[in-house]
């Protein structure tokens, strides 16, 4: 039988306090960007929601060690998936996109941060097209509006 961590209250409640998060979000993300106007609020829920997760499943693995991490994990998958069945890919493409955006920077983007590339998977997901430079440039506020909240998620409370 699995010991209970000290963290295993905060990994059950991560999906739904993300989630929570990005429906209170909303609003002033549509205020600051009026593009957004023409998204679906509910695809926001989950696109934010899912961009919100996917920073604390980073932070816990920057966190813990490994094999804690392999415990807590399926605590956040089962949320996930209890959440939204496509939950788990949808964290999964968030990784894949944030990798990629942080690997093939140019010389013209060196500047970008983990928190442009939330944002910017956010953006292109809701619009389900390539993002114009203007609504590109929303990504920082975005991601940074999504990411911040949940980077001392792990810490003692």
């Amino acid at each position: 039988m699995r010991t209970i961590d000290p963290l295993d209250a905060q990994a059950k409640r991560l999906v739904d306090a993300t989630n929570i998060l990005a429906i209170s979000t909303f609003v002033p993300a549509v205020d600051q960007y009026p593009f957004l106007k023409q998204c679906n609020p509910n695809d926001w829920d989950f696109f934010a929601t899912v961009a919100s997760v996917q920073v604390g499943i980073a932070n816990l693995l920057h966190s813990v060690s490994s094999e804690r991490f392999k415990l807590l994990y399926p605590i956040i998958a089962a949320a996930l998936h209890k959440w939204n069945p496509q939950g788990e890919d949808a964290v999964r493409d968030c990784q894949a996109f944030i990798r990629r955006s942080l690997n093939h920077r140019s010389v013209a983007a060196e500047n970008i941060l983990p928190t442009d590339a939330l944002g910017m998977w956010v953006i292109w997901n809701l619009l389900r097209r390539t993002p114009t430079r203007e609504e590109a440039s929303a990504s920082r506020g975005i991601g940074g509006a999504l990411a911040t909240p949940i980077q001392d998620w792990w810490e003692s409370k």
